[in-house]
């Protein structure tokens, strides 16, 4: 279930789930519902980024049939953990993928998917910056690649995207640890920030620092209801909401997921 964050009263309907007033017909940017686990789409001017294919089994691919995507430009897989690699079978079966870029350290499976998706799978490179129709694309880090499969260590090599598209900035945080964010911060940053994908699923493993610069008026985390890991972290939620109202894509058992009450 994707939690939504923000601490400003209006915004454009392109950037806002459809229980805010955005609908699926005129949609830039959409957190698909996958439970616990990543799936980001963006459209522009005809091109479609794919940020992440969620867990195993169906949702990301129900999410792209509602969206009405049936080719995606390029799906950018932030890292090797399975609830943003799983899906990648069943999106490849909803969509054709012109182009992957693969996490660090990619599993076997995650590589012979691509493979079955698309000739053009490889490492993105930092620092690179493609265009997609009306999506700019930067990478801003990526790596280094994890030595083992250690949880942290995978986290650590997520590729952090920012995008701009249809006059939408976005940075993408993957599942970055602390040291991640904090190496993040110490290089330049995009100024006018609109959304930022919490990192780690709004895990209590937040820079402060990084929270400040980015100073987005709109933060997503991705979340699965009543998961085990008590995401998002109430500190995550502090630091993002900085005592302003909280908003939620949706609710869980009339309650605002973890959140503080949702604002009138």
């Amino acid at each position: 279930m994707a939690l939504a964050v923000t601490a400003i009263a209006f915004a454009p309907a392109t950037w806002l789930p459809p229980g805010w007033g955005g609908a699926p017909r005129g949609w830039t940017v959409a957190a698909c519902d996958v439970g616990q686990g990543d799936a980001l789409v963006v459209r522009a001017a005809g091109a479609v980024l794919m940020v992440d294919a969620g867990p195993r089994g169906p949702a990301a691919a129900a999410c792209l049939e509602r969206l009405g995507v049936t080719r995606i430009d390029l799906l950018v897989l932030t890292h090797e953990h399975a609830d943003h690699t799983g899906g990648l079978d069943e999106v490849a079966d909803a969509a054709a993928i012109r182009a992957v870029w693969l996490p660090h350290a990619a599993s076997a499976a995650t590589t012979s998917g691509a493979a079955r998706a698309t000739a053009d799978a490889r490492l993105p490179v930092e620092g690179e910056a493609v265009t997609l129709g009306g999506i700019q694309i930067t990478v801003m880090q990526t790596g280094p690649a994890p030595r083992s499969r250690d949880g942290t260590e995978v986290n650590e090599s997520s590729t952090i995207l920012h995008v701009e598209a249809a006059g939408v900035s976005l940075m993408l945080l993957g599942d970055l640890e602390v040291a991640g964010q904090q190496r993040l911060s110490r290089g330049p940053l995009p100024a006018g920030v609109d959304i930022v994908k919490i990192a780690h699923h709004g895990s209590a493993a937040q820079d402060a620092g990084l929270v400040s610069a980015l100073a987005a008026p709109v933060a997503i985390a991705t979340v699965g209801a009543d998961n085990d890991y008590g995401h998002p972290a109430p500190e995550a939620l502090d630091l993002y909401g900085e005592g302003e109202p909280w908003c939620c894509a949706r609710t869980c058992a009339g309650t605002c997921c973890s959140a503080p009450p949702m604002a009138p």
